[in-house]
């Protein structure tokens, strides 16, 4: 017969081995992190970029590169425009008169020496993810820009407003300008065509003034 005692000692022993066991099952798991994120549990927002562009490198009536997306909005990206040794500008244009300026973004002539070291800027904010086109309007010793020399942002890939077309255009005048957009068609030989994406040039404002860095 199994005395009180006993039992009170098999019942003590039996306590301290499961608190033991326990305890050994806790020391292995490894414990629960809760994962911190900044932005307070949202998506982190992408950082701004800085697109520099060269204007006439090398002497060359171009824009390197030639084209640009960049990101709009609050957290925008900023286009610059770095001139290299020569007498280059930078004007907004339309993709229907790729090389007449119609308002906005505008530097005028910039002279930089040939052995400059130094290099001005300008920059251009983006505001949203409307295509935006330039040009440069140096005309000596000939016209730069129905050489070529013109750039754009957000150019779309493919249709109306594409740069392959913009620079076409630019380079044989207005004669291979796009058919104007109307109400969301493109009238072409008497024919109203749906477009998937409708083209309509726009003309930007900019909240960064123009002027060197």
């Amino acid at each position: 017969m199994i005395t009180t005692p006993k039992i009170l000692l098999s019942t003590f022993l039996l306590s301290v081995l499961s608190t033991l066991t326990y305890a050994a099952i806790l020391t292995n798991v490894a414990p629960i992190r809760r994962q911190s994120n900044d932005y307070n549990g949202h998506t982190p927002r992408p950082v701004p970029r800085e697109h520099r562009v060269l204007v006439g490198p090398d002497g060359k009536m171009v824009f390197e590169p030639e084209w640009v997306h960049a990101v709009p909005g609050d957290n925008q990206d900023t286009v610059i425009f770095e001139f290299r040794p020569g007498n280059w500008s930078v004007t907004q244009s339309t993709v229907e008169s790729p090389c007449d300026g119609k308002g906005g973004f505008k530097t005028g002539f910039v002279p930089v020496p040939q052995d400059a070291k130094e290099f001005p800027t300008f920059k251009f904010a983006v505001n949203d993810s409307f295509p935006v086109y330039f040009y440069c309007g140096q005309q000596q010793p000939v016209n730069a820009c129905q050489s070529g020399m013109v750039f754009a942002i957000n150019p779309p890939q493919f249709g109306v407003g594409n740069f392959t077309q913009f620079k076409d255009a630019a380079m044989q005048g207005a004669a291979a300008a796009p058919k104007p957009v109307e109400d969301g068609h493109q009238w072409e030989d008497e024919n109203k065509v749906r477009l998937s994406q409708c083209f309509q040039a726009r003309v930007y404002s900019f909240n960064m003034p123009a002027g060197p860095t």
